[in-house]
């Protein structure tokens, strides 16, 4: 799996991109990655703020998320695009699973997938290509993923490395929380 890359200040993280090795000609190429958002709040005034308070007088509100839009190109036929609102979480990430099936060119060959991920008013973001194969052989219908956690699940390791602050404050919360009402 593919880590695409982060933006608006770390807190969009696109990654765990998956695209199959190889597909037979005419097969179905399925493209799968996740979008996470690390951020506790959304200033208001943010250009990619979606929610309720957007636009208000509350600064940083944990019922804003950001608008992004996912745009997944393959080289052999037309892109689509994706746009939705991600929400924030208390502690680690909230994470959209972004799926696209196309069907595969005729012709064997390498061919080019390019996914964007940006900020649907801003337009900054973050892309990377990957390669597939067209050839014969190749299985039709490919799953998405390669069995490295593709179906999501709790990445404790990944939220600290990428969530540092929510993850002491998150940590220190516990403690006091087991303090206060410890198993005596």
């Amino acid at each position: 799996m593919t880590f695409i890359g982060s933006f608006k200040n770390g807190n969009l993280i696109a990654e765990k991109l998956s695209v199959p090795e190889s597909v037979a000609p005419s097969g179905r190429v399925p493209v799968r990655f996740d979008v996470s958002n690390g951020a506790a709040a959304i200033n208001a005034f943010e250009p990619d703020c979606c929610g309720p308070e957007c636009g208000t007088n509350f600064i940083g509100s944990p019922l804003n998320g950001y608008a992004y839009r996912a745009i997944i190109d393959p080289q052999w036929t037309d892109s689509e695009t994706v746009e939705r609102c991600l929400g924030t979480t208390e502690v680690g990430t909230s994470t959209d699973t972004v799926d696209a099936t196309f069907e595969a060119p005729d012709t064997t060959g390498t061919y080019g997938v390019t996914v964007r991920v940006e900020g649907q008013n801003s337009k900054s973001g973050v892309q990377t290509t990957v390669q597939t194969s067209i050839e014969e052989g190749g299985e039709s219908s490919p799953t998405p993923g390669n069995g490295d956690n593709n179906g999501g699940g709790l990445d404790i390791a990944g939220t600290i490395v990428n969530n540092p602050v929510k993850s002491a404050v998150a940590t220190g919360a516990m403690a006091v929380a087991l303090r206060l009402f410890g198993n005596d």
